[in-house]
Order: C-alpha cells, then sequence, then structure tokens
C-alpha cells in the first residue's frame, strides 16, 4: 500500500516527464553515442582489417565471439556499451572495431552464428542437389 505522498510523487514525475518528454529522450541519445563514441576512440576508430574509418560502418566485434550471448544475457544496447565500455577501461582486449563486410567475413569464416556457414562441412554430402551445385559454380563452397 502506498502513502498519499508517495501517490503524489508519482504524479509528479509523470507529469514532469511528460511535459519533459523530448529532454529525456535527447539526453539518453546522447549519453548512447557518447558511449559508442568513446568505445570507437578506444578501439582505434578504425576497422582492425582493412583500415576503413567510416563510423557508420563499423561495428564492436567480439575477437573470440560469443556477442550473441553477450547480448542475450545484458540486452538492452544502452546497457551493452555501458559494459562494454567499463570491460575496455579496465583493460580487456575482447573487442575491436571492425567494418561491417569485413565483420561479415569474419563471421563467415569462424561459422559465428550463420548456420549456412556452421554445416558448410557437411555440404559435400549434398552434391546433387540444385543449390549445392549452384554455390559451388558461384564459388561458395570448394
Amino acid at each position: 500500500m502506498t502513502s498519499p505522498y508517495q501517490e503524489r510523487q508519482k504524479a509528479y514525475k509523470r507529469n514532469y516527464f511528460q511535459q519533459n518528454k523530448e529532454y529525456f529522450y535527447i539526453y539518453k541519445a546522447l549519453k548512447y553515442l557518447g558511449q559508442k563514441a568513446l568505445i570507437f576512440k578506444l578501439l582505434g576508430n578504425k576497422c582492425a582489417m582493412c583500415g576503413c574509418t567510416d563510423k557508420r560502418v563499423l561495428q564492436i566485434d567480439h575477437i573470440n565471439g560469443g556477442g550473441l550471448k553477450e547480448k542475450r544475457n545484458i540486452g538492452d544496447c544502452r546497457e551493452r556499451y555501458r559494459y562494454i565500455l567499463k570491460k575496455i577501461q579496465n583493460g580487456s582486449k575482447e573487442y575491436q572495431l571492425l567494418c561491417a563486410n569485413c565483420n561479415w567475413i569474419k563471421r563467415w569464416k569462424n561459422k559465428e552464428g550463420n548456420e549456412g556457414s556452421k554445416y558448410m562441412h557437411k555440404f559435400k554430402e549434398f552434391s546433387n542437389f540444385k543449390w549445392y551445385k549452384i554455390l559451388k559454380d558461384e564459388g561458395w563452397v570448394a
């Protein structure tokens, strides 16, 4: 059971938020982007593989995989950025920046989270299938 004072406080906070909603959203966006910018700076502001510096395509990569598991454990991307930033500031070397192309190439080569690449070693068993022949002709499989 809440007291009349607590009810007034709740109503006041709710009303204050409604009147200042845009401010709160801008503040959250700035904090989120600021954390992301600091992570990028600490990781060198460029792709670790090709050297691309276009921030629009740079992505935080887990060097040894495990990003999906971390994402599921932490949830919200704002919380993830705070978590990653704290780990990097404490000396963690688990992260790097990759551009989108290099990140997908790495994921494919390391069989990280991509069902097609995860089972490529078994594709030859299906060499009589039309789709395997197309992949082979196009150079996707050896």
